[in-house]
């Protein structure tokens, strides 16, 4: 089986789908550490996904919660503390395992809200609101997100906005979002 995102992600099946988000070895925040000492950088970093990359952003988020549940101070301290914004672009996978596609665990989002890192959430109909009934667990995910964030009890700095809303899904206006947002 070829593990799409394998730097990332810990399995995944045929399609690139994630079996699980597994933060047993913080995978994906050491591949970003190990990037992050080869270009010698000391800059606030912004991290982005688009489309089914949105995957690696919630492996990332999941080994950040594990991190602060464990209150482990490690190598990847340094790292973590120069995290400022984590953008979700119409996020979305082919969901053969109903595996989270928006971060909509509470202790995911206040994860977030630990850390002081921002969200943005960048969609089109394409991922949400579409009648393709594959899609039907995105929008359910994501309305359980912008919920939550829109409640009194979020402390989230966060962005949420819908592109080309007054259009049907497509593909086109999918990409399209990556000139847009």
């Amino acid at each position: 089986m070829n593990n799409r995102y394998s730097n990332f992600l810990p399995s995944t099946n045929e399609y690139g789908d994630p079996l699980d988000y597994d933060t047993n070895d913080c995978r994906a925040l050491r591949h970003l550490r190990s990037f992050d000492e080869q270009i010698s950088s000391s800059s606030d970093i912004t991290l982005i996904g688009f489309s089914k990359g949105c995957v690696v952003l919630n492996q990332i988020l999941s080994e950040l919660t594990s991190v602060r549940l464990k209150n482990s101070t490690d190598q990847l301290s340094s790292l973590i503390s120069r995290f400022r914004k984590m953008i979700w672009l119409d996020g979305g996978h082919n969901n053969g395992q109903r595996a989270m596609i928006w971060p909509t665990d509470e202790k995911l989002l206040q994860t977030l809200s630990f850390y002081n890192i921002e969200l943005e959430l960048y969609v089109t109909p394409f991922q949400i609101n579409s009648s393709n009934p594959y899609k039907r667990y995105h929008t359910e995910q994501y309305e359980r997100l912008s919920k939550y964030l829109s409640s009194s009890t979020n402390t989230i700095v966060y962005k949420n906005q819908l592109f080309f809303s007054d259009e049907s899904p497509s593909i086109d206006k999918h990409f399209e979002l990556l000139n847009r947002f």
